[in-house]
């Protein structure tokens, strides 16, 4: 049977991956990845989750239309995955809440899903947070009413400013707080019981869904 790959990392470990179907799982996408992919393992589907965005080259679009006209699948989801899947539509398929995003509102920016994550040896583990998960979070605090309209302004404005490689729940904070009340302070610590609300859960979802569809449920 031919393998289904999936390039993940920080939104989702391989490990959790694993758990969820039978896949081969690879190091974040980058520029060459997919060609490299295909020669190798000549696979029947492939599913982008994580890429590079500075570090290394990104994965190309190319690339991706050449795996396409090999007559393999090409799904993007969570994080690089679900914004060149926007790119690329109607040709590579997209997923899940982001691809939405993105397909609805074409010029957000592509730092909006860019995090900073660690190696191979510790799961690509993230070291910052992506911009669209704080603001998920902060949104989500207010819905609760643990933070005021003009906070979550306040806070959604200082993810933004971030650039993505200091954009953590902390920095947000103290950007947006520098003049913090004691109130404040209070409802910031609670909306970091918010961050569970992430990529990782929702693409854990997306991803036991597109295994129900296609079949991939991992064998016991």
């Amino acid at each position: 049977m031919r393998p289904r790959l999936v390039f993940t990392g920080p939104t989702l470990s391989h490990p959790e991956a694993q758990q969820v179907a039978d896949v081969i799982c690879l190091a974040p996408a980058v520029q060459g990845s997919i060609i490299a992919a295909v020669q190798r393992y000549d696979p029947a589907a492939i599913v982008i989750i994580d890429g590079a965005f500075q570090a290394e080259p990104a994965v190309r679009h190319k690339e991706i239309l050449w795996a396409i006209s090999q007559a393999i699948p090409v799904i993007g989801a969570g994080s690089m995955g679900a914004l060149r899947a926007a790119e690329l539509y109607p040709y590579m398929h997209g997923v899940g809440l982001i691809y939405r995003w993105y397909r609805r509102f074409a010029f957000l920016p592509d730092d909006a899903v860019a995090v900073l994550y660690g190696p191979k040896a510790v799961n690509f583990s993230p070291l910052t947070h992506a911009l669209v998960d704080l603001r998920m979070t902060v949104r989500a605090a207010w819905r609760r009413n643990l933070i005021s309209t003009d906070l979550s302004g306040r806070l959604e404005n200082a993810a933004r400013n971030l650039n993505f490689r200091e954009r953590t729940l902390s920095r947000m904070v103290r950007e947006a707080l520098r003049e913090a009340s004691d109130h404040d302070i209070e409802a910031c610590r609670q909306i970091s019981q918010e961050l569970s609300f992430s990529k990782r859960n929702a693409m854990h979802c997306q991803l036991c869904n597109l295994c129900k569809k296609m079949h991939w449920w991992r064998r016991n």
